[in-house]
């Protein structure tokens, strides 16, 4: 079951360990941050904390509503922080394989290559955008002049992780991956701002759009080098 930890109170999104000890069950105030249903929140041990719906009317996917929540949660952080830390770009020329059997050359190819390491980024501007072919608002980012979209994995079910569906889109992708953090881990805005903003071992590049040249200078500069080490041992055949 996938339990929702994010819900709206006055325009603003909380975290269930935020509301008081007095103020649960539906004195919270609360609603949901995808359809807007009144909230309950469920207090207790940080393991089972969540807010379930007072109704629910129709199909309800608990999966949007907590990935959602998270953004709008990440969002707000990001908006005071103003800064991310991206991780490194790294690219890989699997044509390397075929060669493994050949030691010599295998060895004097490259593999992979980090293009960037992981860095400090200042933002420039943050926001929510809406298009009619995907089910959620994305959350992008504007930093160096490029428009990154901010994307977070959440939990399914329980052993099953996956991210969001939607069409390929163009543009960048930054994930956070959050499926395997502690559930009570998402329930510390500490723990969230430094997985959010400080944090590159849970992020990765789902879709960058430069990686495609680089990938290509790579595999030229790995065929220049094939070419050579090819041209030296005919001429020492001769």
């Amino acid at each position: 079951m996938v339990l929702l930890p994010v819900g709206i109170l006055q325009g603003r999104a909380v975290l269930v360990s935020e509301i008081p000890e007095d103020a649960g069950g539906i004195l919270c105030s609360c609603v949901c941050p995808l359809c807007g249903g009144a909230l309950l929140a469920i207090r207790g041990s940080c393991r089972n904390a969540h807010f379930t719906h007072v109704h629910v009317d129709g199909v309800f996917d608990a999966r949007d509503a907590s990935r959602f929540g998270l953004l709008l949660v990440a969002e707000e952080i990001l908006r005071q922080e103003r800064t991310i830390r991206l991780p490194g770009f790294e690219v890989q020329d699997d044509q390397v394989e075929a060669f493994r059997a050949d030691p010599e050359i295998f060895s004097a190819l490259i593999r992979k290559r980090w293009v960037s390491f992981p860095e400090r980024k200042t933002i420039e501007s943050i926001g929510f955008e809406q298009s009619p072919e995907i089910r959620l608002p994305e959350l992008h980012v504007v930093i160096d002049s490029e428009r990154i979209q901010v994307d977070i994995r959440t939990r399914r079910a329980q052993g099953d992780e996956a991210s969001c569906e939607r069409p390929d889109r163009e543009g960048a992708v930054v994930e956070i991956d959050l499926s395997r953090i502690r559930y009570e881990d998402l329930l510390d805005r500490d723990a969230l701002r430094s997985l959010i903003v400080h944090d590159t071992t849970h992020k990765s590049w789902r879709q960058a759009p430069r990686l495609g040249g680089e990938l290509k200078r790579l595999q030229e500069t790995n065929r220049a080098i094939l070419k050579e080490m090819l041209e030296r041992r005919t001429g020492q055949g001769t």
